[in-house]
C-alpha cells in the first residue's frame, strides 16, 4: 500500500511538470494581428489581436467600453474600469463576440503603444 507522503510528493512533482509543460507551450500560442474592417461573425468566439487609436471611451458599474479606430471601429468591453486618454494607440488581445447585431471585442489584455 501507498503511503500519504508518496502520494503528496507524486501529487507535487506532477504538479510542477504540469504548470511547466504549460508555461512553455503558452509562449509558443501567438495570435496574428488583424484588421478590423477585416472581422466577421465567422470570428465570433475566436482570440484576435487588433490595433486602433481610442476613439472614446466610457465606464459604467463594473466594466468599460471603448471605440478603437484604424480605418474601421469596433467596440472594445472589458471587465473593469479602465481610463485612458483619448487618442491614445492601443493593441487590443481579446475575442470577437456579438452584442446587438454588432461585433466586439471581449479584451483580455490591452496595451498602451
Amino acid at each position: 500500500m501507498v503511503d500519504d507522503s508518496t502520494l503528496v510528493r507524486s501529487a507535487m512533482v506532477s504538479i510542477i511538470i504540469g504548470l511547466s509543460v504549460l508555461f512553455f507551450i503558452s509562449k509558443s500560442i501567438t495570435v496574428d494581428e488583424r484588421d478590423i474592417g477585416s472581422l466577421n461573425d465567422l470570428d465570433i468566439e475566436k482570440a484576435v489581436l487588433v490595433r486602433g487609436t481610442v476613439k472614446d471611451i466610457r465606464a459604467d458599474e463594473g466594466f468599460s467600453v471603448f471605440t478603437i479606430r484604424k480605418t474601421e471601429e469596433i467596440s472594445v468591453v472589458v471587465f473593469k474600469n479602465i481610463t485612458m486618454p483619448l487618442g491614445s494607440d492601443v493593441l487590443v488581445y481579446g475575442t470577437v463576440d456579438e452584442y446587438n447585431g454588432e461585433l466586439e471585442i471581449i479584451a483580455d489584455r490591452i496595451e498602451v503603444v
